[in-house]
């Protein structure tokens, strides 16, 4: 789970304010509650963050350092799964509140302060269109209810590589190997992400290694599905992620896994497109942008993500040869097709 980043706070602010060109600095105090929440039915365990902005006498660098400034002492965090098809609540979640380790910075690191549920928010037999995810926090000390809602995304359909055991992922030379999916309903945001696995040996021991090799983030028409994506990667692509990322030893001789490549879609929702679009630095001269949240009686974002997985392809005979013989990657001394073989039966 990627932490989440206090700096939000201040972004958040600039946003509300921006929007006037007249702010009173001595205004009656407002509590503004932050909440930032992003859902995947693949987690165990999942992770909301609410904070309260800050307004003061003092300086905002000063406020930052305190946790008081940033935190609430006495609220309560529940997630409440209901059927759409009944309207019926079939589960609620109980969120406890931890400390998160945090880097050092502006905000103060003493009560990074989050809120978890252990545990999987859908079963393995259920169909996430079924279900909505309501949001409820509670802050006791002001009486205030905050809310938001969210779905789960369902699997896209990814159509190269296929998933048929006898496909091998080919040579992409002359031409490009394509990775083709179908965008899925209620998705905007979709990025590829392959994991090469391969084997180190030496006298002593063999290793098991994986790397990752991440794409440009891709965005549908619209979050209705059924729209062709892709991604392509050429031979020279591959050879210099592999350069890049694997140390020359010549101590080492590798082997490609028999089983080499995972093939990731992660997706993201529309909420979280319409949050990045307004997010995203911009080099404009325009200063007013759009603010974005979808908390009720709060601001921040509450949404979902997931991925798709296409696990376990093959790679060609000649793409394995390539990788030990081309002149790029001599030196991380991979075997090649033949060898490879012979050390997979033995495995």
């Amino acid at each position: 789970m990627k932490k989440f980043k206090n700096i939000f706070i201040l972004a958040l602010l600039v946003s509300l304010f921006s929007c006037s060109t007249k702010v009173d600095i001595n205004a009656p105090w407002k509590d503004i509650t932050v909440v930032y929440g992003v859902l995947n039915q693949h987690d165990t365990i999942h992770y909301i963050k609410v904070n309260k902005a800050f307004l003061g006498n003092e300086s905002a660098y000063e406020m930052a350092q305190h946790s008081d400034s940033l935190n609430y002492h006495n609220i309560n965090v529940t997630l409440e799964k209901v059927n759409i098809n009944t309207g019926n609540i079939v589960q609620v979640f109980d969120f406890k509140d931890t400390i998160l380790e945090k880097e050092p910075g502006i905000f103060a690191t003493d009560s990074n302060i989050v809120y978890y549920y252990n545990g999987k928010i859908l079963g393995d037999n259920e169909n996430p269109s079924d279900f909505r995810y309501d949001l409820k926090v509670y802050v006791a000390d002001r009486d205030k209810n905050v809310s938001a809602s969210t779905f789960l995304l369902n699997d896209i359909e990814i159509k190269t590589p296929p998933y048929s055991d006898f496909y091998s992922v080919p040579l992409p030379s002359p031409s490009p190997f394509k990775v083709t999916w179908m965008s899925g309903k209620g998705a905007r945001l979709y990025q590829l992400k392959i994991v090469f696995h391969y084997y180190e040996l030496t006298p002593t021991d063999t290793t098991e290694k994986t790397i990752e090799m991440s794409f440009a983030q891709k965005t549908s028409i619209n979050d209705d599905g059924g729209q062709e994506l892709s991604n392509s990667i050429s031979l020279d692509d591959f050879l210099n992620f592999l350069v890049q990322n694997i140390p020359v030893d010549p101590n080492v001789t590798r082997v490609v896994k028999k089983k080499a490549m995972d093939f990731y879609i992660y997706t993201g929702s529309e909420d979280m497109y319409k949050y990045m679009q307004v997010s995203t630095p911009t080099n404009s001269m325009v200063q007013d942008r759009p603010f974005y949240t979808n908390i009720k009686n709060g601001v921040g974002l509450f949404t979902s993500r997931s991925y798709t997985l296409r696990a376990g392809k093959k790679m060609d005979r000649k793409f394995i040869d390539e990788i030990a013989n081309n002149s790029k990657t001599l030196n991380l001394n991979f075997e090649d097709y033949e060898v490879s073989t012979v050390f997979w039966a033995n495995q």
